[in-house]
């Protein structure tokens, strides 16, 4: 790793309490005015102020005292200190230790840019960071995933950034600077970049929340190098090449939240699955869009992942395996996913005979 200047910067604080805003301002102009009235019948004209001010400054006080603090994040060398006065804590991050990064992106809207970058060590993840940058401000690593087009390819990918890791190692405010990402492209070492790392539950049906994510610790960690496939799981490490890679469909129930107008139940619904081979494994992952391909019925020995950290997987696939041994399952996908991207991945293979005036774009 080369090293840089020491710098800090700043999380984006968050809004606390929005909705009481209006409530308290009706109560504030309220008070003030009871307190007024009893000097206006006595006639205490210089006083009459003094009820309107204290009821601004108290209620700008209730504010400020529960308000949000910036996080500092100060790099130094080769580490990272996360300080976060609002919950009165201090954590120092060794960056040497980062063994692999994940970054994922995707458009929230045509003004912001939303990346994902999540830092894994070799025994799991070490600490996940949320950007949101104007697009002129972003520029992604050559390594960085496509979230817009693995949507259109899978159909499920939603909260990247709760998906990509488990809450503890997130950073819990949004990075409006550009200088860390730059900071983490310029010193971690290149073979992190090519290094991919995701959690699996392993089972037919591993347990969910209402809202769609694991609800247990994962079993395990699956990482993707050039070496090919290496699984830890059951206090063991076994390195496979990444060997058969077809692709299935299969199905699982989940009671999931949901939302119709006002009105909201927990359902048990139907979600169907993709199933990667990998290394001898099988990969299920969230996707409405794979309900055409071969179906197989769900088996213990499956290893589960959140629909992003599935998106992970493929890209790596989609990356490093050569265009014509590609199953038919990815070209067919990928051409129907092209349509939400503006321009087509420069490290992808294009998915269209190159005769086809749609495969410039």
């Amino acid at each position: 790793m080369s090293t840089v200047n020491d710098f800090k910067f700043y999380g984006t604080r968050r809004e606390f309490d929005e909705f009481l805003r209006f409530p308290l301002r009706v109560a504030q102009m309220l008070s003030a005015l009871v307190w007024t009235l009893p000097l206006l019948w006595f006639q205490l004209w210089w006083w009459l102020p003094i009820p309107l001010a204290l009821s601004f400054l108290l209620y700008e006080y209730f504010f400020y005292a529960r308000a949000d603090r910036a996080i500092a994040l100060t790099f130094s060398g080769l580490t990272l200190q996360v300080v976060d006065d609002l919950l009165e804590t201090a954590t120092t991050h060794d960056l040497s230790t980062v063994h692999s990064a994940v970054l994922m992106h995707r458009k929230l809207n045509e003004d912001i840019t939303e990346a994902v970058l999540a830092l894994s060590r070799v025994d799991g993840p070490l600490i996940t960071l949320q950007f949101r940058l104007p697009p002129n401000k972003f520029t992604p690593h050559p390594t960085a995933i496509d979230g817009d087009l693995c949507n259109g390819f899978l159909g499920a990918i939603a909260g990247m950034v709760r998906a990509l890791a488990p809450r503890e190692v997130i950073l819990r405010q949004i990075i409006e600077d550009p200088r860390p990402l730059a900071w983490f492209y310029l010193n971690l070492p290149p073979d992190c970049w090519r290094r991919s790392t995701v959690r699996v539950w392993r089972g037919e049906q591993p347990d969910l929340d209402l809202f769609g994510y694991h609800s247990q610790p994962h079993d395990g960690l699956v990482t993707l190098d050039e070496r090919g496939i290496t699984l830890q799981i059951d206090g063991e490490t076994t390195t496979t090449p990444v060997g058969a890679h077809d692709v299935g469909s299969s199905m699982r129930t989940a009671v999931l939240f949901q939302m119709d107008g006002e009105k909201h139940a927990e359902n048990e619904e139907q979600l169907p699955l993709m199933l990667q081979k990998l290394g001898g494994n099988t990969i299920a992952i969230p996707a409405p869009l794979s309900a055409e391909i071969a179906f197989i019925d769900a088996n213990a020995t499956f290893l589960h992942v959140h629909a992003p950290e599935g998106a992970v997987i493929l890209w790596w696939l989609w990356t490093s395996i050569r265009r014509e041994d590609w199953p038919e399952a990815w070209v067919l996908g990928l051409r129907d996913a092209r349509v939400l991207v503006d321009k087509w991945p420069t490290a992808l293979p294009t998915v269209y005979p190159t005769d086809d005036p749609e495969a410039e774009v």
